[in-house]
Order: C-alpha cells, then sequence, then structure tokens
C-alpha cells in the first residue's frame, strides 16, 4: 500500500435556469426545501427576462414608430416647400431623410 493518499475531485458545471435532476435530488438531500427555492428561483428569472423582452419591443415599436411619422413629416414638408417653388428646403429635407433612411439601414444590419 502507498503511503500517499489519492484523492478524486470531480466537478459539474450547467448553464441552465435549473440544474440537472440529480444534482437537485442531492441539494434536497442536503437541504431539504432547496428544490422549491431553485424553482421559485428560476420562475422568477423567467419573469425578469420576459418583462425585459416586452419593454424592450415596446421600446423599438415607439421609435420605429416615431421615425416613420418623421420621415413622413419630412417628406410632406418637402413636397409643399417644392410646391410653393423653393429649391433650398426640399434639397435638404431630401438629404435629411436620405441620411436617417440610411443611418436606419446601417444599425438594422449590425444587429
Amino acid at each position: 500500500m502507498s503511503p500517499y493518499l489519492k484523492v478524486t475531485m470531480t466537478s459539474s458545471t450547467y448553464s441552465a435556469p435549473i440544474p440537472p435532476p440529480d444534482s437537485v435530488e442531492n441539494f434536497e438531500r442536503i437541504r431539504p426545501g432547496s428544490a422549491d427555492d431553485i424553482f421559485a428561483m428560476a420562475r422568477k428569472d423567467q419573469h425578469i427576462k420576459e418583462t425585459a423582452i416586452k419593454g424592450q419591443l415596446r421600446n423599438e415599436g415607439f421609435t420605429i414608430s416615431v421615425a416613420f411619422f418623421g420621415v413622413v413629416g419630412l417628406v410632406v414638408v418637402t413636397g409643399i416647400t417644392a410646391f410653393l417653388g423653393h429649391v433650398v428646403v426640399p434639397l435638404f429635407t431630401g438629404i435629411s431623410v436620405a441620411a436617417i433612411l440610411a443611418l436606419k439601414a446601417v444599425t438594422r444590419r449590425d444587429k
């Protein structure tokens, strides 16, 4: 027999809101009620994520609406000023609309 002590260590990792069933079972055995705590934390985490996603979608929808009506407004102003015989205002308004659309296209592509 060897005079040295042999130690074996094992570890496991997981990347989910809930650990694997055998881990939950071990936690429950060590500390009764821990499985309920784990599931409650997972539900709370899911609720937080859902709330954040809904808020993000709402903000994105608002941004798209503002951009759309802003561009429509610029196009209307361009049409009216061009109809009245002005040249400079429609030119700058047209450049502004093109810049907004180009910026929107670039930011969409980055996502």
